[in-house]
């Protein structure tokens, strides 16, 4: 229909399709006349969008919490957030740092280089690590049913996310914003696809079993399936093997339940396989 149509006319530098533009949840586009056109505007809505779906689902899941919540919903809530949410934020804003804004650097002059981004990722991280503090709390208040300890790390858990949430979404925006036209100027689709690649070796396993896959699953709702394709095309071939097998549905058949536990209608299957080693930032 319409949708299709209009996707036609965002052509990558090849002629692929790459996004359906009024299905993105990026508020830097949505405020703009002209929607994402190419590669470079891809190159942060792709981690970006899936950061805005476990935004979302992560404050609405913490405000449904309540005294009356069972044990099993807060402790598996609590395991998300330690064990998924903090570890990936982590791992995408240190990819960034390390390597992906020194790589930018490298050919941006530094009056043209945005001068807020690290100050606001190390806000990030900051309140990332509260948060994750909090969890273990919380389960803990849970499980020895400590009523006033429960009001009160409810009270602070809902606190710290609502501070996070809105504070992220805009550093989000603002690279997204800032960022794209300087890599259509300054750098062609290979070289990011090169960058992109070293950055899913330099996290190893980790990066490919837990934090790609909920990628993918953001990108069913926005991008076109030759997009979709492309992208695990360019998964680094020890991953990929496993990727459409087994990161993808251990993310959407067990992480996803375990993320909404509060609100879900049944309990997670089983404890995660992946990853199979803890992320260390």
């Amino acid at each position: 229909g319409n949708t299709a149509q209009r996707a036609e006319q965002q052509k990558g530098c090849e002629g692929v399709p790459i996004f359906y533009p009024e299905l993105l949840t990026s508020t830097a586009y949505h405020h703009q006349r002209k929607p994402p056109q190419d590669w470079y505007d891809a190159a942060f809505i792709l981690p970006h969008e899936a950061l805005r779906v476990e935004l979302g689902h992560m404050k609405s899941n913490m405000n449904s919490i309540s005294l009356a919540t069972e044990k099993w919903r807060v402790d598996n809530f609590a395991k998300w957030l330690h064990e998924w949410f903090v570890p990936c934020v982590h791992m995408h804003h240190g990819a960034e740092e390390r390597t992906y804004f020194p790589w930018l650097k490298s050919r941006i002059e530094d009056g043209e280089y945005p001068p807020r981004t690290a100050k606001q990722h190390i806000d990030i991280v900051n309140l990332l690590d509260e948060i994750d503090i909090m969890s273990t709390k919380l389960a803990k208040a849970f499980q020895t049913q400590d009523i006033p300890e429960m009001e009160a790390s409810m009270a602070r858990m809902k606190e710290l996310i609502d501070e996070f949430v809105p504070v992220t979404l805009e550093h989000l925006e603002e690279e997204e914003t800032l960022f794209s036209p300087l890599l259509q100027k300054h750098f062609t689709r290979a070289e990011e696809q090169v960058i992109r690649k070293q950055i899913i070796e330099e996290g190893g396993g980790y990066e490919a079993q837990v934090f790609l896959p909920s990628i993918y699953c953001a990108l069913e709702n926005w991008a076109t399936p030759a997009f979709r394709s492309e992208f695990v095309e360019e998964i680094p071939a020890k991953y990929r093997s496993k990727f459409l097998k087994y990161y993808v549905p251990e993310y959407k058949d067990v992480w996803c339940l375990i993320r909404d536990a509060p609100t879900g209608a049944r309990k997670p299957p089983r404890t995660p396989r992946y990853p199979q080693n803890a992320y260390r930032h």
